[in-house]
């Protein structure tokens, strides 16, 4: 777990998805934009998983990214102006790049009001430690012709290289406020204990049989949607 190749792993997905990776590397060596691959992928390559999404988060406009990919490989571009968020579409490549953002929500399950931020922002406002990691793409390992993922690189903020290596699903920060937030993370939490065979924390656990109720307020597709992938 010390040092896995980026590109092979990358490369398992589709050349569509390493030339996506190579594309936004350059960007960031060229033009000084903070970029990282976060989350799920992150997670994913620190325990060997195949990698199903790349996930990119810009300290900049995530949207402005995107676009300048288009121009520069083809391919379509979504943007949802509202939150800073943009998906990336080109062949069987599916990308999201996101600015950097912080959330604050004035109610439980409202949608949230979305601030431009930082990186370390970005990490404080996701589910689960597990999920709250990132990846810089210059960092100098990457610069090689070879890509090593050095998981000294990683940032990681919320003990979520602990929590990997201890298989533990644990929120960031109160796990009532994350659950309060958006009751969909009950059933992520369940649904990624199962699939990585991974131990619900404790305060998580009881915080998640506590907020429960909450799962009524959630629209019933999006309900489908983790079952469906539970």
């Amino acid at each position: 777990m010390d040092a896995l190749a980026l590109d092979a792993l990358v490369n398992a997905l589709g050349g569509d998805n390493l030339t996506v990776l190579r594309c936004l590397r350059q960007r960031a060596l060229s033009q000084s934009h903070p970029i990282f691959v976060v989350g799920g992928p992150v997670r994913d390559i620190l325990i060997s998983a195949p990698i199903r999404d790349l996930d990119f988060v810009v300290e900049g406009d995530g949207p402005e990214v995107a676009r300048w990919l288009a121009e520069q490989l083809g391919g379509e571009v979504r943007v949802h102006p509202r939150f800073g968020t943009s998906t990336f579409i080109l062949g069987s490549c599916r990308v999201d790049v996101v600015t950097a953002r912080s959330e604050t929500y004035a109610a439980p399950a409202a949608l949230p009001t979305v601030t431009p931020g930082s990186i370390s922002d970005d990490l404080a406002r996701r589910d689960f430690t597990i999920n709250a990691l990132a990846y810089p793409l210059t960092p100098k390992t990457l610069l090689k012709d070879t890509a090593v993922f050095d998981k000294s690189h990683v940032v990681d903020l919320h003990d979520g290289l602990s929590d990997l290596k201890d298989k533990v699903i644990r929120t960031v920060g109160d796990p009532n406020d994350r659950f309060g937030e958006d009751a969909l993370r009950l059933l992520r939490a369940v649904r990624f204990a199962a699939q990585l065979d991974f131990a619900i924390e404790s305060n998580t656990l009881v915080s998640l049989t506590f907020n429960a109720q909450r799962l009524q307020n959630i629209a019933v597709e999006r309900i489908a949607d983790e079952f469906n992938k539970l």
